[in-house]
Formats: structure tokens, sequence, C-alpha cells
């Protein structure tokens, strides 16, 4: 049970490093390199989404380009994920952003993990 566990979350692990930081060489990326880079992007964050339902996390905000979740035994704790274009240089990118956070008494709260590493996070949480 444990290793089907652990595949669970290394498929997806995977899949982030790939579409964390998407490089398009030039400022203005087409219109069909947008959709498809999107699509990719849309369809992992619901793979990841219908995961974090069968780990017992419940959605808490859902849009277009962020997504925020609540773990069911710790309300306290959330996973925030956020994909957007920007530029750097002269790229075009278009990145991908995880933390998890765990909420306090301030107006922030404290990054327990980012990046993959909310995956190995998530590994030690099931």
């Amino acid at each position: 049970m444990a290793q089907s566990n652990d595949r669970k979350i290394d498929d997806p692990k995977i899949r982030y490093k790939e579409l964390r930081l998407t490089y398009f060489p030039h400022w203005k990326v087409t219109p069909w390199e947008k959709r498809k880079n999107e699509a990719t992007v849309h369809a992992f964050l619901s793979d990841l989404e219908a995961f974090l339902l069968e780990m017992g996390w419940t959605v808490e905000t859902s849009d277009e380009h962020r997504r925020i979740y609540r773990h069911g035994d710790n309300r306290g704790l959330s996973l925030r994920i956020r994909n957007y274009t920007d530029y750097f240089g002269v790229h075009t990118v278009y990145l991908v952003e995880m933390h998890l956070v765990e909420d306090r008494a301030l107006p922030w709260g404290k990054v327990l993990a980012d990046g993959e590493l909310v995956f190995d996070r998530l590994r030690s949480m099931v």
C-alpha cells in the first residue's frame, strides 16, 4: 500500500518539475503556444486536485490562476497554487508556484514547503 501511495505522489512531482517553469524564447507567445501550455498545466492541476481530494483535502478557492486547498484534519494547513505568465529578460515564462502554508495569527502564514518540496511533505502526511 505504501508503495502505491509513493507512486501516486511521485507522478505529480515529476509532472510539476516539468511544468513549474516553461520558457518561451521570445517576447510574444503565439496563441497556439499559450493554449497548448495552459491546457497541459490545467490538466496537471486537475489531476493534482483529484489526488488531493482523495487524500482528504478540500477546495477553498479555485479560479483560472489561483487555487487554495485546506487539509481536512488540520484546517490551519493550506496548499496554495498559482500559475501565470511573466517576463524575464528576453523570455516569456509560464510559472506554476506551490506553497504549503501553516496559517498563524499574523496576516501571513508560515511557508512549510514550496515547489517540489511540497510533494515530500505530502508523502510524510500519508
